[in-house]
This record gives structure tokens, sequence and C-alpha cells, in this order.
């Protein structure tokens, strides 16, 4: 939703309640991860993987979306590459007072754990 209304306002308008209840709507029974991730090539991001472990089960996104090419950004003397992926789980396999790990993998295998007591988000 948030994304949804960053982008509204960069056309200048609001998004209005319809807009907002089709998105709920959409996202309803899913578990959704925005995630950004940085390298050092405008394609480094196309094959990142994300998965979800929970309860001793090793969960799938049901949709990834990872863009082909990066946004270029200066750090410093230096151009690196940020991408914003998006992994979306279903919620139906998740305990919602539950704890999860997502592992976000790069396709060097290299991975980031991300430990979350769903108890404590609301």
């Amino acid at each position: 939703l948030a994304a949804m209304a960053k982008r509204a306002s960069q056309q200048y308008r609001k998004l209005s309640k319809e807009e907002m209840d089709a998105l709920l709507k959409e996202l309803e029974g899913k578990l959704t991860f925005f995630i950004t991730v940085t390298g050092y090539s405008p394609d480094f991001a196309k094959d990142y993987h994300a998965v979800i472990k929970a309860d001793g089960k090793t969960i799938q996104p049901i949709l990834k979306k990872n863009p082909y090419l990066a946004s270029p950004k200066m750090g410093g003397s230096s151009v690196y590459y940020e991408a914003n992926c998006i992994y979306i789980f279903p919620a139906d396999e998740i305990d919602p007072n539950g704890q999860l790990t997502l592992i976000v993998i790069s396709p060097l295998g290299r991975e980031w754990k991300f430990h979350y007591d769903l108890s404590k988000i609301k």
C-alpha cells in the first residue's frame, strides 16, 4: 500500500479508496516482503531468490518480482546499483502467531537471514 501511495504521489494524485480496497483484497491471504538489495552491476538482482523457513517447512514464493535492471546510485565517488525485489508467499502455510525466517539468496549462493516473530507484528 505504501509503495502504491508513493507511486500515486509521484503522479501528483492521491490513492482512491477503491484502489486501496482493491489492493488489500488482492493481498489478502498473502505475506509480502519488499526487499532492497545493492550490487555492482545493473543486472545483479535478476536472479535473486527468497524462501521462508517456518515450522520446519521451506515455503517458496508464489510470486517473485525482481527488476531486470537495477537503478544506479552514487556512494561517495563510486556507483552502485539498487534493486527493489518483491516476494509474495502464501499466508495459509504460516502460523500468524509463529516465528519465521526469511532467507534472501544471491545468485552466487550467499544468504541473508531475517528472523520475525509474527506475534509481535500486527
